[in-house]
């Protein structure tokens, strides 16, 4: 009787003690200092040399929006943040607010339309790490790129980035320095040439996608008489030729209306 006494002790005694190891049975909760914490990564960046946008919101989130960091550019246009969701792509936001102004590479100065919103992407992130994501029109750009990949995902933002390289000599549209080079001769054109507009961006945007350009469609075709009009890299090659060159884009053929048995006729 004894020694039955004695093994119940010894279980309600074990019991007891996984219990309060625990933390009493009852929350499940874990110990915060068991909980291993990752050192957060630091992104900056920058906007375009010609046309810095400075005191503007800066947003930073997933794709979800389940996490937003946010911050702001300085009198430089710069920004900086730190993030602690990784292994996701994230999606950088400017948006121009009552304070915000564009700063000309000459010093001259104009307001920034509130409208104005400029996006940049990373594919990834990871605890402690750097990393550049400049707010430009090609980082813009880039991001319509992956929308119409499919989605804001990792695989399809490189591809939209490698698609950039490929068009534009090797940019790198989010971590290149916007104020140098080549870059800052692109980024030039592309205002130049109107491309800011939202529905000039989106069907430029499809086209690299797609690799192909409508010219029966009204936005393409408006598109594509900027492009064969103004768009030059360096001010000498232009753009367009480089990239039906390059096989990178496709010119469909226009068609005129329909003859008289209906069937549209293609013009050479």
């Amino acid at each position: 009787m004894k020694i039955l006494i004695f093994k119940k002790w010894l279980l309600i005694s074990a019991a007891f003690f996984l219990l309060s190891g625990c933390g009493g049975g009852g929350s499940g909760t874990i110990d915060s200092k068991d909980v291993k914490t990752y050192p957060p990564a630091q992104i900056r960046g920058i906007t375009e040399a010609d046309n810095l946008v400075t005191n503007a919101d800066i947003t930073i989130s997933d794709v979800e929006r389940k996490m937003v960091v946010k911050s702001r550019t300085d009198d430089k246009g710069e920004y900086e943040a730190q993030v602690e969701e990784f292994l996701k792509p994230l999606v950088v936001t400017l948006t121009c607010n009552d304070d915000s102004m564009i700063i000309h590479k000459d010093g001259s100065e104009e307001v920034c339309d509130k409208d104005t919103i400029l996006k940049s992407v990373i594919p990834t992130v990871y605890p402690d790490q750097k990393i550049r994501a400049n707010v430009t029109l090609l980082s813009d750009l880039t991001y319509y790129i992956a929308k119409e990949l499919g989605g804001i995902t990792k695989e399809n933002i490189q591809d939209a980035k490698a698609i950039i390289a490929q068009t534009f000599g090797g940019i790198d549209p989010v971590q290149s320095d916007p104020s140098k080079g080549k870059y800052y001769s692109v980024l030039r054109s592309l205002h130049q040439s109107g491309f800011d507009q939202l529905k000039i961006k989106e069907s430029f945007a499809s086209a690299l996608s797609d690799g192909k350009i409508d010219p029966n469609d009204p936005n393409e075709k408006e598109m594509l008489e900027l492009l064969s009009r103004n768009l030059k890299r360096n001010y000498q090659t232009n753009i367009l030729t480089d990239a039906v060159n390059k096989r990178i884009i496709y010119i469909l053929p226009p068609v005129s209306p329909t003859n008289e048995e209906g069937d549209p006729d293609i013009k050479a």
